[in-house]
């Protein structure tokens, strides 16, 4: 793997097992599902939107003090990561849908440049240990598209949690652009408990490695 090592920014975090005493905590995993399904939430002003309208909205809106702002300078190009099943027509995929939501708001251009050759098991539905390493995502996606090359890429996910979806296809898309910035956007990451989801929540950037067995682990 060439791309040991990669930034992100995420926009928020939800904790997949909140405390039953924490609203938001609650809260946030509703907003994943939200994020997850495109369904509609309600704004502090009582509006209602798409969730993923919302994010990338935001993400303008606020693209000034964001820690990741600089990502979207020159305006990149959005790809979209591929889902682990295989695209079939008039199925949501998320991270498309996203990209593009983003490029409305005048973010990047969306260039569907990556594919899922191969479908592989979904990390969600995987115990820890049987997650799909960076490798098995960087053996199951090719590239479908080139364009000339850009100034910068940004990878564009829905949901973060140790990177190894995001570092396959990094590690895919620099065999055709060795000279390009590869960075990676993802809606909300993971918190795994209440202790950490209470620490850090709000927006971050980070990176996501790959330790000397091939394990992908992100900070923060």
């Amino acid at each position: 793997m060439k791309v040991e090592s990669l930034q992100f920014g995420s926009l928020a975090a939800y904790c997949p097992r909140p405390n039953a005493n924490s609203q938001e905590e609650l809260n946030s995993k509703g907003l994943m599902y939200a994020l997850k399904n495109d369904r509609l939430v309600q704004t502090s002003s009582s509006e209602s939107i798409s969730m993923i309208d919302w994010v990338a909205r935001t993400v303008r809106e606020e693209l000034a003090t964001l820690p990741f702002g600089s990502f979207f300078q020159g305006k990149p190009i959005l790809v979209p990561v591929p889902k682990s099943s295989l695209t079939k027509p008039d199925t949501l995929w998320v991270s498309d849908r996203l990209a593009n939501a983003m490029a409305k708001e005048g973010l990047g251009k969306v260039v569907q440049m990556l594919e899922r050759v191969r479908p592989i098991r979904k990390s969600a539905q995987s115990s820890s240990w049987e997650r799909p390493k960076a490798a098995e995502h960087f053996e199951t996606m090719g590239v479908i598209q080139t364009i000339s090359e850009p100034v910068s890429i940004v990878l564009v996910d829905d949901i973060i949690t140790r990177g190894a979806t995001i570092l396959g296809a990094a590690n895919r898309l620099v065999d055709s652009y060795p000279n390009v910035m590869i960075r990676a956007f993802a809606a909300m990451r993971t918190q795994s408990n209440s202790f950490y989801y209470q620490r850090d929540n709000g927006p971050c950037i980070g990176t996501v490695s790959l330790d000397q067995y091939g394990e992908s682990f992100r900070r923060p």
